[in-house]
């Protein structure tokens, strides 16, 4: 599912894109999907291709603890783990279009995070 809108009208409890994906305080990517669909927590590559190859991590949404929101992260980004592994995931940039961070777009970002976290609890 290339098109966010498309998997929410497939019936996918959550989808973003252009979602900042770290693992180990290191950028993975700048632009991802991320999905929640019957009970599976998917995070994928933008882009052309089968998903099998875009796949970054994929897990039951039961296998995901939610670490929380990082001091560094401004409420912006939650920290899961996901089996032995952690990410942080930012599901809006507060940066994104203009490069500059204003108080509508941290607000938006910060909405974005506990749409995802209300997402998983939900799931």
């Amino acid at each position: 599912m290339d098109n966010v809108r498309a998997a929410l009208d497939e019936g996918a409890d959550y989808a973003a894109e252009h979602v900042i994906v770290l693992a180990n305080r290191k950028t993975v990517t700048r632009d991802a999907h991320v999905l929640i669909v019957d009970g599976e927590l998917a995070v994928l590559h933008n882009g052309p291709g089968p998903i099998e190859e875009r796949m970054i991590v994929a897990a039951p949404v039961g296998e995901v603890e939610v670490l929380g929101r990082p001091w560094y992260g401004l409420g912006q980004s939650v920290d899961v783990r996901i089996g032995e592994h952690r990410w942080q995931l930012q599901p809006e940039s507060a940066s994104r279009g203009s490069g500059l961070a204003t108080p509508k777009k941290m607000r938006r970002a910060r909405d974005s995070v506990a749409a995802f976290e209300a997402a998983l609890a939900a799931a």
